[in-house]
This record gives C-alpha cells, structure tokens and sequence, in this order.
C-alpha cells in the first residue's frame, strides 16, 4: 500500500507542468522534476546538491540568504505556506516572472523545504495588456465630451460620468440610485424605458433625439446612443446638441435667405436685360443705316467710328444676353456646350480693344482648349481675368 502511494505520488510529480523543488536548510537542492528541468533548462544532475541562488538574479540573493537563515534558526517564515510571485533565472540567462508556493516537512530528523514553482509569464503578459487596455479604456471615456449613464434593465442609474461643462457637473448627485420613472417625465421615461428593451433585447445600438428643460437653462436638445454593456444593462451616451441644433437653424435660414436674394437677383437681371435690349436694337438698327448708307461718304475715320459703334453695339447686345445666361445658372435652362476658348478669348479681347489700346496694355496667351461650358459665361470670366489683370498691374512692363 505505502509503494503504491509512494508510485502514485512520484508520478504525480513528475507529470505536473509546475516544477517542484525541494531544498534542505541551507538552500542545497534536493530534488528536481522534469518541470523544473524544461522551466530553468537544468536537468536533475545538473542541479542536485547545488544552491539555490543559481535560480535566481543576483540581486534578489541577499534577500534569500536572509530567508535561509530565518528558516535555520527557528524553522520558520512567513514564506511558509503562502504564494508569492517572485523572479526566476533560466540557465541561458534570461529572467521570467514566477509564482512560488513553500511548504516545509521532516523527513529521517531533518528539516526540508519544497516548493512548488509556477511560470507565470502568459499571465503577467495578459495582465499587462488587461491594464493597457484598461488604461487606454479610461483615456477615452475621459476625453470623450459627453455623459455617460450605466442603467440596469429596472431603469436604475448605477453610475454616471459628466461632460466637462459645469452644466451637467452635480447631476451625479441627482440620480444614482434613482430610477429613471423618479426624475423624468412620463413620455421621456416611457422612451427610455422603450429604448433600454430593444436594446437589451437586440443587441443593437438605439440612437434617438430629445429635449429636456435644465433648471435656469431652459430646453436644451440632446442625443442618446444606447447599447448593451451585459444582460441585465446598458452604456447610455448623451450628447448636449442644443448649439448644433441652433447653428443649423441658423445656416438654414441663412441658406433660405440665400436662395431667395439669387431668385430677386435673377428676376431683377431678366428684367434689366430685357429693359436694355429694346433701347440697344434702336441704336443698333441706325447705328447700321448710317454704315449703310453713308459708307465711303464720309471721310476715312468717320467710316472708322462708325464700324465702332456698330461692334459695340453688337457686344453691349452679347452682354445682355451673358447677363440673361448668368441669370439662369442654377436653372435647368443653363446651357452647357462645346466652348472654344481661343475664339470666345479673341472676342473678349476684340471688346476690350480700346480699353487695352488705352492702357498700352498687351495680352499674350498660351494654346486655349476647348471645354464644356457657357459661353457667356466664359466670356465674362475672361474680361474679368484681363482687366483685373491691367487694373492692377504694376510699373514695370
């Protein structure tokens, strides 16, 4: 019966993944099990008989060689009988985190010590990266702008952290504990209530807007993101939008307004160019009597002004028709078509001639394409670009 425990013990020994170590008083290694040859990379032969201290960093030796004498001197040590987590020496040098167990027993009138020794390096690096997550998790939720509620299925708030306005800065004080039926009102706690089910019940997010007077604020605007945290509750992250709110209805009239001074500005355009055109075709139309019938009549510049007059007329009649162009530029009628640039270039500059001529003034260009768009409107773009260019030209040539 004894050999048989004695086999059943020996093989549980050496099949453990922890290593087992025994030491007698003065730290001399008793016994070795293969665990602890694959943890420290010693084989038995290698360690029976030798010190302890091989097991571990220097700098933990005097600590032990204090341990050693305590246990010599009265057998005893609050080691015995704990777990502690220490630091362990592998025989390639490297160092690893362990957990020691110590257990002490006489055997033939001597005192011996085992202790039972844990690699604990998966775990420490799990804690590790538990507390970085942990610490990053923290982070966030302090630099997040908003309140965040913890509510258990029954409506409860079970905690609660602020925003960083004073606004909401004594608000914990108010509802920990309390249910959400206790400080809301009935339709509010009812779209709570609503809200907290679907969520617990799906598994989804619920998202929702809603308003809340806050004493000596009046009503303020706020959105809500409910999601499941466990079973039995849920994160709720609640933003004050009142200022988002009001800044859009502020960009929406802004853009009302907008739209209706373009719409006066179109009508106001239409109306002035179709007021202009009437007087132009007079102007026009006897402008061209006097080219027709007076042509080689009078004398050489004569001929000259008249042939002005007539070019003017015809680009004070293609302006009206640009203003007219521009007028419908967010309408449906705005006509888009194969633009050449080099030709709408040279009507702009036959336009502007005495304009240029009176400036001395000289345009150059580089090869124009041809590109979709109004012509019109190409047209007024390149009379801006040019007399924008000789208005504010400098001195030198």
């Amino acid at each position: 019966m004894l050999e048989h425990q004695e086999n059943l013990f020996s093989s549980i020994i050496e099949t453990t993944p922890d290593a087992v170590i025994s030491i007698d008083e003065r730290g001399r290694i008793l016994f070795w099990n293969r665990a602890a040859e694959r943890m420290f990379g010693y084989s038995a032969k290698d360690m029976i008989q030798k010190d302890l201290k091989q097991l571990m960093p220097k700098r933990y030796w005097g600590s032990h060689n204090e341990a050693i004498r305590n246990l010599s001197g009265n057998g005893q040590s609050r080691q015995l009988g704990n777990t502690r987590e220490l630091v362990g020496l592998r025989r390639d040098g490297s160092e690893f985190p362990l957990e020691l167990s110590l257990s002490s027993w006489t055997g033939e009138g001597k005192v011996q010590y085992t202790g039972i020794i844990r690699d604990i390096t998966e775990r420490k690096r799990a804690e590790r990266a538990l507390k970085l997550s942990e610490s990053r998790a923290i982070a966030l939720l302090e630099a997040i702008p908003d309140m965040m509620f913890r509510v258990n299925s029954q409506g409860v708030f079970l905690d609660y952290q602020a925003d960083k306005s004073e606004l909401y800065a004594k608000l914990e004080e108010t509802i920990i504990g309390k249910n959400n039926r206790d400080i809301s009102p009935p339709e509010f706690a009812d779209l709570v209530d609503q809200k907290i089910k679907l969520a617990l019940d799906s598994g989804e997010m619920q998202t929702f807007e809603y308003q809340l007077p806050l004493p000596r604020q009046g009503m303020r605007d706020y959105e809500a993101r409910i999601v499941k945290s466990s079973e039995e509750e849920v994160i709720a992250i609640v933003r004050d939008i009142t200022e988002r709110k009001r800044a859009d209805k502020d960009l929406q009239y802004k853009a009302a307004a907008l739209e209706r001074s373009n719409r006066e500005l179109q009508q106001f355009a239409r109306a002035i160019s179709h007021d202009l055109q009437e007087p132009l075709r007079t102007i026009s139309s006897f402008v061209q009597l006097l080219a027709d019938r007076y042509k080689e009549q009078l004398d050489a510049k004569a001929d000259i002004y008249i042939g002005h007059i007539v070019d003017g007329a015809h680009r004070m009649h293609e302006q009206i028709r640009g203003i007219l162009a521009l007028s419908k530029v967010n309408s449906d009628t705005n006509d888009l078509g194969a633009t050449k640039c080099e030709d709408i270039l040279e009507d702009v500059r036959a336009g502007l001639k005495v304009y240029i001529k009176e400036k001395n003034a000289k345009i150059t260009h580089d090869p124009l394409p041809t590109v979709r768009a109004n012509s019109a409107q190409m047209a007024q773009l390149f009379q801006n670009l040019i007399e924008n260019a000789i208005k504010f030209r400098g001195e030198k040539p």
